[in-house]
């Protein structure tokens, strides 16, 4: 937990946290939205409609992997040879847009009963490319940031991203109750671009965080550093 003062590891979970939310978004209303009119589909129908989902993670994970470091390695070359770890949140770009367009067409197209199509295919399958792609942007990233500590990043991520996950599912159903779909939705619209799109913040000064950082690092991947909390015999 003392990875709580680097931005980039809190950064990482927050952005990862955001993701769990959108899959618990498609997981607490796929039913109520399918399962009832316009759609009336069966359950087994409304459980195939995951298919829309998982085929935008599939593209999210080459977008955030191989994508992501043919764009570094190209930045890398125009710096002189040098990577920095910032090279990789210009791809981003991507996870964030699609994040944002797949929640309006998710919400929105089952809001105004529109074709299934329209928030199965490009709905879900929007928000699976924002789920693959920026897990794995913003792990590496962290993991470039502090490679000694790269373990313990993770974990931190990871239990940051749980967290977001576990809160969401528990509001999720009064928000939806007390708002409605429609508002519901635009209010998460608003949400993922305001926590995607802060990757341009750590473009602009994720170096400077970097620096701030850097005694904390050296002292905390120093491997003597667990010492102080043993008990001397």
């Amino acid at each position: 937990f003392l990875l709580y003062s680097f931005p980039a590891v809190v950064w990482g979970g927050l952005v990862y946290g955001a993701q769990m939310m959108w899959l618990s978004l498609i997981g607490n209303t796929q039913s109520i939205i399918y399962g009832e009119p316009p759609y009336n589909f069966s359950a087994n129908a409304v459980g195939l409609t995951n298919l829309g989902a998982f085929g935008g993670c599939v593209i999210g994970m080459v977008v955030g992997g191989y994508l992501v470091d043919h764009s570094s390695i190209l930045l890398a070359r125009r710096n002189n040879g040098i990577l920095e770890p910032e090279f990789r949140l210009y791809s981003m770009i991507i996870p964030t847009i699609a994040n944002a367009g797949g929640l309006l067409a998710y919400g929105l197209g089952s809001y105004y009963e529109a074709h299934w199509a329209i928030s199965v295919v490009i709905g879900q399958g929007l928000l699976g490319v924002a789920m693959g792609a920026s897990g794995a942007i913003c792990l590496t990233y962290a993991v470039d940031c502090y490679h000694n500590l790269a373990s313990e990043s993770i974990v931190f991520i990871l239990f940051v991203r749980n967290m977001i996950g576990m809160i969401f599912c528990f509001v999720f159903e009064d928000w939806l109750e007390g708002c409605g779909l429609s508002l519901t939705t635009w209010l998460m619209f608003m949400l993922s671009i305001l926590i995607n799109g802060s990757f341009i913040v750590f473009i602009k000064w994720g170096k400077t965080f970097r620096r701030m950082t850097m005694a904390a690092y050296a002292k905390y991947s120093d491997p003597l550093y667990g010492d102080i909390f043993r008990k001397k015999s």
